[in-house]
């Protein structure tokens, strides 16, 4: 049977498809063009729920762990009864992080309703903001970006923690 020159083409471009496939399959991604993974001594974030008792003060609980990521709030919006808080956490490290956890200590009449970009969870006044599977890596001076939307006053917590570090 005779091909056409198309038809050799065609066939040469998808052997070459095939090898350059078979490369890629077996060499691995290039590196830095893949999801950068936490390195072996960082923990990532905790499969069951955390629970955090408040002190006397009411204050988070301090931690002695260097300071990896941070986080700054800033109210994005304000009408009556209501706004909405933009977070931003920061990985400040020279390694990626897997997992992140934001716990908020809001004031008295502050209800949080929905939140973006975290799964949301609050208990009498503290609010906690846990990252999804699509933004669960921050890499080396890397942002990610949450926040929520709630009723009451619009005022700055009074505690923050990021993987209950202080913010």
């Amino acid at each position: 049977m005779r091909y056409t020159k198309r038809e050799q083409r065609l066939a040469g471009a998808a052997a070459a498809l095939v090898v350059v496939a078979l490369l890629v399959l077996v060499l691995g991604p290039v590196q830095g063009a893949s999801r950068p993974r936490a390195a072996p001594a960082m923990v990532g974030r905790p499969r069951a729920p955390v629970s955090v008792s408040a002190s006397p003060t009411g204050r988070l609980p301090a931690s002695t762990s260097p300071r990896v990521l941070t986080a700054r709030y800033e109210v994005r919006g304000r009408w009556k009864g209501g706004f909405n808080a933009e977070l931003v956490v920061t990985n400040l490290g020279a390694q990626p992080v897997e997992g992140w956890t934001v716990e908020l200590r809001m004031p008295d009449g502050v209800r949080v309703t929905d939140a973006w970009s975290a799964d949301l969870q609050q208990a009498a006044g503290r609010v906690t903001l846990r990252s999804q599977p699509w933004n669960t890596y921050v890499g080396p001076g890397g942002t990610v970006h949450l926040g929520f939307q709630a009723t009451g006053d619009a005022a700055a917590p009074s505690g923050c923690t990021v993987n209950r570090v202080p913010c």
